[in-house]
């Protein structure tokens, strides 16, 4: 151990409370307590057929998810020959846990997570420590690319608790806290980086709306539980719809070759389909917001709703981009800007608001046209 370790350590348990992390006689990598890296891919997280036994990486997950990865449908019986992305263990505070400022891995019915078992995450057949460090994985990733991206400033959420072994999956807003179901015949969630990440992200747009956007509010919705089945009560949107699009959208920013979500839980590349439509932010916007709002019965499924929001976002994301190679980035901030103005009584029609107020002002109104354009194209 060097003596700046023992200083973080240190550092960190004067200001949160610990238990130091006792590492066993194997020196433990000081990297692993380093900021991870900001690009979008990092070039040292790599997929290989080698990962198991390469000493080039910390674990082996999957690439955003089993099927994603493997384009195509796959069985949890494959996981041991299909684990084949080697990444990079960063970002961790100095506990020895899988946490850090931003989040907390848990455990309900596993043992938590330490770097002393940290060679489990390199071997077969350890399902449970895989789900944990492959939730931590890639909530850490959005953080740290989103970090560059659009500026810590725009992450305010802190002590996001992750629990990747519930009989659920979805965000407690009361709880900060994401739950991310793991079932004997299923993949788990917390395989799936790209719901991960959405429901990360749906922390994210509470902590940037100052705790108001899950506020109990029943002036836009009808009866809400955890799977909001008719949660809008109409077709203009609801605060539920809109955390659901925060999500979508952002899991889209982090996949960006594959805007859609739930491959493995359809275990197919088309993603998850909802009352027949698929979540896929590319096809969504050819829809209308009649359409998306009839599609179920009952009326207003705030998921899908959400998504087809968050479709036109991309879609302006996308055009201003082929417009001007990097502006895209421009998009992204002002969605997260936006999301500052939500409440639990808002709709489409008053996020719309807020984001034209906000591009007006940004950069001298250079995108106005076009954010004009896209939301009259929507119907909104």
């Amino acid at each position: 151990m060097t003596k700046r370790y023992f200083l973080l350590i240190f550092a960190w348990c004067m200001t949160v409370g610990c238990s130091p992390f006792k590492a066993d006689k194997q020196l433990v990598d000081a990297a692993f307590f380093s900021a991870g890296d900001s690009s979008l891919n990092p070039p040292t997280d790599k997929m290989t057929k080698q990962c198991f036994g390469s000493n080039e990486f910390d674990a082996c997950i999957f690439a955003k998810n089993p099927v994603a990865q493997e384009k195509g449908p796959v069985t949890p019986s494959q996981e041991d020959s299909k684990r084949l992305f080697g990444v990079k263990i960063r970002g961790l505070a100095p506990t020895g846990y899988l946490e850090n400022a931003y989040v907390q891995v848990l455990a309900l019915y596993s043992p938590r997570f330490t770097l002393q078992a940290r060679a489990t995450l390199k071997s077969a057949a350890t399902t449970a420590e895989t789900a944990q460090f492959s939730a931590y994985y890639w909530s850490n990733r959005m953080f740290d690319y989103l970090s560059s991206r659009v500026g810590r400033e725009r992450l305010p959420l802190r002590g996001l608790k992750i629990y990747p072994d519930d009989a659920f999956t979805g965000f407690s807003a009361a709880n900060n806290s994401i739950h991310l179901a793991y079932k004997s015949d299923e993949w788990p969630k917390a395989y799936s980086g790209e719901i991960v990440i959405h429901l990360s992200a749906q922390a994210l747009a509470q902590a940037l709306s100052g705790n108001r956007l899950f506020a109990k509010d029943d002036s836009k919705h009808n009866f809400c539980t955890l799977d909001p089945k008719g949660c809008c009560a109409t077709d203009l949107g609801c605060a539920q719809a809109l955390a659901n699009g925060f999500g979508e959208y952002t899991a889209a920013i982090m996949f960006p070759e594959s805007a859609r979500v739930g491959e493995s839980v359809a275990n197919s590349n088309e993603g998850q389909k909802i009352c027949s439509i698929a979540r896929d932010l590319n096809t969504l916007s050819m829809r209308t917001r009649a359409q998306v709002f009839a599609a179920c019965e009952p009326t207003g499924r705030a998921v899908l709703m959400g998504a087809w929001y968050a479709s036109i976002w991309w879609k302006l994301r996308k055009q201003i981009e082929a417009n001007e190679t990097g502006a895209g980035a421009d998009v992204d901030k002002i969605f997260f800007d936006h999301a500052r103005a939500w409440t639990a009584s808002i709709g489409f029609v008053e996020a719309k608001a807020a984001a034209m107020d906000l591009v007006r002002k940004y950069k001298g109104g250079k995108h106005t046209q076009a954010f004009s354009a896209g939301f009259a194209a929507a119907g909104i």
